[in-house]
């Protein structure tokens, strides 16, 4: 268990032995991360099964390309199906992703600011670097004709830290009473706000102050709507709008191979790879190298399953998460009291 979990997570095989130890002690020794391997390993030889693959001959490399060939042909029979074609473009595709993760989220809500007071606190503070980018002169054009949410989320990596901390510090002011529960927002930036901030290889940026996501549009064509999706909801996953993202799995029965992959993480020559359909997804879109793969969410996702073994010492696996750089979302539940904070994050 400790050196498959060293493998994938990349750390000292004594830090993991530390930690399910300590797991181990506060659980009563119930070996809990025997069952869990156990599992995780019956479940991987399935999946490469399925594959047509030979759980006892199969190369990392190898098993990268079958994940990829798979992803290939489940996300096109989820395009034919939303009637996508060579001729539908990127921004077409990108609309049928949104009205699809509506759908998925339901009536869902999130705990965010009030739009007036956001409007009020940028007309204290100008994001001045913003109207430029923007190529707007005054700050009641660019409120008049752009959205409140989009401009948080620009904000965010437009304005420099100062101006960040000084917004930060009015928001911690606010009393609860300009807070809202609504709707969460799917909202687009402009293009050259995109083309300023943010890097190629970013797909979606978040709000959690605002309840809003935004998807980059990508230039070319090909991209499945299925990934668009998988994107926007791990962002509405980030905001405490969704649990989890499994819910597009019960979307279309081509998805049925990716059911119980999120947390599997094949390991081959202490080369991890990752079962998880949103890393799969990434990998697929960007035509990653196996060097180059994705693996974050796969590791985040066996993370998660290792904490609903271990309810006592959970919070021992969120500080090895932190240490990856890995959000648990689904390890935090919502606060019963509101802490505000301005918070931006991406979605690589």
């Amino acid at each position: 268990m400790t050196k498959t979990l060293a493998v994938i997570l990349a750390k000292p095989e004594n830090e993991i032995a530390r930690l399910i130890s300590n797991l181990e002690r506060l659980h009563g020794h119930r070996s809990y991360d025997v069952r869990l391997m156990a599992n995780h390993l019956h479940k991987i030889n399935a999946k490469l099964t399925q594959l047509g693959l030979d759980p006892n001959d199969t190369t990392g490399p190898e098993l990268y390309q079958a994940l990829l060939g798979r992803f290939d042909k489940d996300s096109r029979k989820i395009d034919q199906a939303l009637g996508v074609n060579s001729q539908t473009s990127a921004q077409e595709r990108l609309q049928l992703a949104v009205e699809f993760a509506q759908q998925l989220l339901g009536p869902g809500e999130v705990w965010a600011l009030k739009r007036t007071v956001a409007k009020t606190l940028l007309k204290q503070q100008p994001p001045k670097k913003l109207m430029k980018l923007l190529g707007y002169r005054t700050l009641d054009s660019m409120l008049k004709r752009q959205n409140i949410a989009s401009l948080y989320l620009s904000v965010g990596y437009v304005e420099s830290s100062s101006w960040q901390k000084n917004l930060r510090a009015k928001i911690i002011k606010l009393g609860q009473d300009n807070f809202e529960m609504r709707s969460p927002e799917i909202v687009f930036l402009p293009a050259k706000t995109w083309a300023a901030v943010r890097g190629p290889n970013t797909h979606v940026a978040v709000s959690k102050l605002m309840g809003a996501v935004t998807v980059r549009s990508l230039t070319f064509t090909d991209i499945p709507v299925s990934t668009y999706v998988l994107f926007l909801l791990e962002g509405l996953n980030q905001i405490g709008a969704l649990k989890t993202s499994h819910t597009l799995l019960n979307a279309h029965p081509a998805l049925n191979f990716w059911a119980d992959s999120w947390h599997l993480m094949a390991t081959s020559d202490n080369r991890p790879v990752s079962l998880n359909l949103h890393d799969v997804a990434i990998n697929h879109l960007l035509k990653a190298s196996f060097d180059g793969r994705s693996l974050e969410h796969g590791r985040q996702a066996l993370l998660s399953e290792l904490a609903s073994y271990y309810h006592k010492g959970a919070d021992d696996i969120k500080v090895l998460a932190k240490s990856l750089q890995i959000e648990l979302t689904d390890l935090m539940p919502l606060p019963s009291k509101l802490q505000p904070a301005v918070e931006y994050s991406v979605v690589e």
